[in-house]
């Protein structure tokens, strides 16, 4: 048998196979329906945002509570292992946050850190990207300790016979 020498040329690193991304997914919930009965509107609950740190194409998608990702899919990012994934949760007023919960391959997934402004009442987690796959959900919730009271105003254009009721919520700390 005879023996040979077998040399591997590496070509160019532009032309090197990229790193490997994964999808991080994000879902922010919240009440479907007021204390009055009236369906929550999107957003009425807060919203959430899910940004990657890279350097090279930094990217980030916002999703308001009870958002339908349209068109499907949009509602994701991609994401290099290792990289930092900051979640954003931005909570209305009458609402608080019940909890979040990130998962990889429907493992939970810890944060590196969270910390809320005590002014703004905003919420920042910070995660490492996995070798995979991550699922974030955002719930807010009513805050029980907020009154909610629904105000209807009667609006009437002197110049028009027609009346229009605006509808909006008041809330009240007890």
């Amino acid at each position: 048998m005879a023996q040979a020498d077998v040399y591997i040329v590496l070509d160019d690193v532009k032309n090197a196979h990229p790193t490997p991304e994964y999808t991080a997914r994000l879902v922010v919930t919240g009440p479907a329906t007021s204390p009055t009965g009236v369906t929550e509107p999107v957003g009425a609950a807060g919203s959430a945002t899910l940004a990657r740190s890279s350097t090279t194409a930094p990217t980030s998608v916002t999703m308001k509570s009870n958002e339908i990702p349209n068109p499907p899919g949009s509602n994701t990012i991609t994401v290099a292992e290792s990289e930092t994934l900051t979640l954003t949760v931005t909570v209305n007023p009458g609402y608080k946050l019940g909890g979040v919960t990130a998962l990889t391959l429907g493992v939970p997934l810890s944060p590196d850190t969270s910390s809320t402004d005590a002014t703004t009442g905003v919420t920042v987690y910070t995660y490492t990207m996995p070798a995979a796959d991550v699922d974030v959900k955002v719930d807010l919730i009513r805050d029980p300790d907020t009154e909610l009271y629904r105000v209807t105003l009667d609006l009437t254009d002197p110049g028009s016979a027609n009346a229009t009721n605006v509808h909006y919520s008041a809330y009240s700390a007890t």
